[in-house]
């Protein structure tokens, strides 16, 4: 029996994670100007292309965590490295640019989204300890 069998959960994370990467890397290396977003306005003073790139990195670290069963410090190092990449990436592509506040961005959302699974953790270790 294989480990996919055997850990049906473990198939979904991978599946998850496989469509979560390729829609990040398409929307991050892909021209999508044609779209009709405008990602030059603003919500609360934050332009609003920087709040889907913090959006867009924040379940990756929930999904690669579940995946890779890495510690969190791991997965989140990985995942940081993974925004630096995709970020760079736009040097060399004619159609994207390079942009340190998307970069910035990015990370926040990585670490937003590694706060997000230490406190489930902790609620999820502290309602199991109730029971």
């Amino acid at each position: 029996m294989n480990n996919a069998a055997r850990h049906p959960c473990h198939t979904l994370h991978l599946w998850l994670s496989v469509v979560y990467l390729s829609v990040l890397l398409s929307l991050m290396w892909l021209p999508v100007g044609g779209l009709g977003i405008r990602m030059d306005s603003f919500v609360l003073g934050i332009r609003v292309d920087h709040l889907y790139h913090a959006a867009a990195y924040l379940p990756a670290v929930a999904l690669l965590q579940a995946l890779f069963r890495y510690r969190l410090r791991r997965t989140w190092l990985n995942v940081m490295l993974l925004s630096l990449v995709t970020e760079s990436v736009q040097l060399l592509l004619p159609y994207r640019g390079f942009d340190i506040n998307d970069l910035i961005s990015n990370l926040l959302g990585v670490s937003v989204g590694a706060l997000a699974v230490l406190l489930f953790r902790h609620l999820h270790s502290t309602h199991a300890a109730c029971e």
